[in-house]
């Protein structure tokens, strides 16, 4: 595989992306955990899963704007490559904590 140059923004996503990955396990764990929070997120829009959804869509674009304005257009953080390989390693690592979370839980 080439690895290809990526722009800011495309580089500040993907940052983003990744990170957001790995808060979504943990929001899950945290919400899971405490019955105030759940029932405070379900108040927010009828039910603690679309809080969630929303909370974790609303990080993700406020991240990535965030991580795009800091990088100088000529040189982004990362490039496709380094992207790929983190958007997966995050998600292995969101889909462990969730998954070992409901392990140990139940």
């Amino acid at each position: 595989m080439t690895n290809q140059v990526t722009g800011k923004y495309a580089s500040g996503f993907g940052l983003s992306l990744m990170v957001m990955l790995i808060l979504n396990g943990v929001l899950v764990i945290i919400k899971e955990s405490s019955a105030p929070l759940q029932k405070w997120m379900a108040a927010l829009t009828g039910h603690h899963w679309i809080t969630h959804g929303f909370f974790v869509i609303v990080l993700f674009l406020v991240l990535g704007l965030i991580f795009s304005a800091l990088q100088p257009a000529e040189k982004p953080w990362l490039d496709s490559r380094k992207i790929m390989i983190g958007t997966i390693v995050s998600a292995i690592i969101g889909y462990v904590l969730i998954v070992g979370f409901y392990l140990l839980v139940d």
